[in-house]
This record gives structure tokens, C-alpha cells and sequence, in this order.
């Protein structure tokens, strides 16, 4: 079912978007852990399909929703609403980007969202940096998952990401708590 939602999504008047996000939005928002990593997941999907049509959603509805997932204790939960924003990064390069790095904008506009975002985005991944394991191994963690998020973020937002990044490397980079010496490392790569 969730599949039918995203496939017509743009082709539905304001109005049908924004009961079908409202009902994504909802579940996303779940007690139920299986319906809101579901939920999230519709949701990466529908960013990565439509990102044209969420600037009405972004404020009010899918930072909040995305950055509190992020913040979930549990793994399956803020690994969506980091990969939510690793999405958009994806989206926004291309769109900015495009190819071999030049920077023009393509026919899809670029709304950069991240922009807005850092502020709220940013100082949760760095938190989430600072969760890691000594023996994480190869699977995906949280941690893991906010370390490529960062890198994305850097790539697309250059010098806007400096000023919510600088401060904890320079509060963590000769902590006592290996944690946070190498999280800071991290932000700083």
C-alpha cells in the first residue's frame, strides 16, 4: 500500500498531498516501532521521489519528525530519520551539483533545505557520533549512520555547516572520553 501512496503523490491536488502526508506523518510518529520505521521509511522514499512538493511540509512536520526519530533510542527508529537526511543531501547535490561537481541549477529546483536545517540537524548527529561502540563492527549503527550523514551535509552545505560543527570539535578534541576525542575527529574530517 505504501508503494501506491508514494507512486501518485505528485499527481494528487494540495489538498490529497497533504491528507496522504498527514497520515505519513502520523504513523511516522507511532508508538508501534514497526509502523514508524515504516512510516519513515515512506517518508525517505517520498523526499527522494518528491522533493519538489515538501517545502510545505519541511517546518512544521518532517524536521521535527525526522530530528525526534533521530534521537530514538532505538537503532531502527534513528537510523531512518538520519538516513531521511542523508537523502535530502543526495537530492540537494544533485540538484545543485549535478555533474563532475559544477555547480549550476538544474531543472528540478533546489529549495535547500539543509540550509534551514543544520540548526536542528546537525547538533543531534554530532551526539550521535559521540554513541559509538569500541567494537561497533560492520553493521549499521546510528553512529555510523551519523558519520556519513555529516559527511553528506559538509559536501553539500560547505561553510554553512562550520559554525554548528567548530564548537563541539573544539569543546571534544581533548576530552578524557575517547568517545569524544573521536567523535570531534569525525566532525572535523
Amino acid at each position: 500500500m505504501s508503494a501506491f501512496i508514494i507512486i501518485f503523490v505528485c499527481f494528487l491536488c494540495q489538498s490529497e498531498r497533504n491528507s496522504i502526508m498527514e497520515g505519513v506523518c502520523g504513523a511516522a510518529q507511532s508508538s508501534d516501532m514497526q509502523v514508524r520505521v515504516a512510516a519513515l521509511q515512506c517518508l525517505l522514499k517520498i523526499m527522494s521521489l518528491y522533493y519538489e512538493y515538501m517545502e510545505t511540509y519541511m517546518g512544521e512536520s518532517l524536521i521535527p519528525i525526522t530530528v525526534e526519530g533521530m534521537k530514538s533510542v532505538i537503532d531502527e527508529v534513528a537510523i531512518q530519520g538520519i538516513d531521511f537526511w542523508s537523502v535530502v543531501s543526495d537530492q540537494e547535490m544533485d540538484l545543485y551539483l549535478g555533474d563532475y561537481g559544477v555547480r549550476r541549477i538544474r531543472q528540478r529546483s533546489c529549495t535547500f533545505y539543509l540550509n534551514g536545517a543544520l540548526q536542528f540537524v546537525v547538533p543531534v548527529l554530532l551526539q550521535r557520533l559521540t554513541k559509538q561502540e569500541e567494537y561497533d563492527g560492520d553493521d549499521c549503527y546510528p553512529s555510523k549512520a551519523a558519520g556519513v550523514c555529516l559527511m553528506l551535509l559538509a559536501t553539500c552545505c560547505e561553510d554553512n555547516i562550520v559554525p554548528f560543527v567548530l564548537p563541539f570539535i573544539k569543546d571534544n578534541i581533548k576530552s578524557a572520553d575517547w568517545k569524544f576525542r573521536d567523535a570531534a575527529l569525525m566532525a572535523f574530517g
